[in-house]
């Protein structure tokens, strides 16, 4: 009779403790798994692959004045529908002058802009681009 006893609340206590995991558990761990999957599709350009397809998806090179002096990025080819055209409507021929409030200058150099550049989306920071002699303003998508 005891062991009877016995398994009867061994099998309640183990119904209970199914029952809050159903409940309580399950759903919050589906809702993380959701939210991670939207962070993930968001911030999918700050994970290394990420990096890498945006560098992949554009061929940018030096800029420069009359003077011969670095004044900004311009976009040499870029892939249709990579995600650097997916981030910013970007074309081929734009200069990119800008990321966010820094002006492109001598002080920058190449090598830094192209980095401002591919994290603009990052931190969501608009690009001003120079295309077709009339200066625009591009934000991130």
């Amino acid at each position: 009779m005891r062991v009877m006893f016995g398994l009867v609340s061994l099998l309640v206590t183990i119904g209970v403790i199914v029952m809050i995991m159903h409940y309580y558990t399950l759903p919050a761990v589906q809702q993380q798994t959701q939210i991670k999957k939207r962070v993930e599709e968001k911030f999918e350009s700050n994970t290394p692959s990420g990096y890498k397809a945006q560098q992949d998806s554009i061929d940018v090179v030096e800029s420069t004045n009359g003077s011969g002096r670095f004044d900004g990025l311009q976009v040499k080819s870029i892939v249709p529908g990579g995600a650097m055209q997916t981030y910013f409507p970007l074309m081929a021929g734009d200069v990119i002058i800008s990321v966010g409030e820094v002006r492109f200058d001598s002080t920058t150099g190449f090598d830094l802009a192209r980095d401002m550049l591919f994290e603009a989306k990052m931190r969501q920071q608009d690009l001003t681009v120079v295309r077709g002699g009339k200066t625009i303003v591009l934000s991130p998508r």
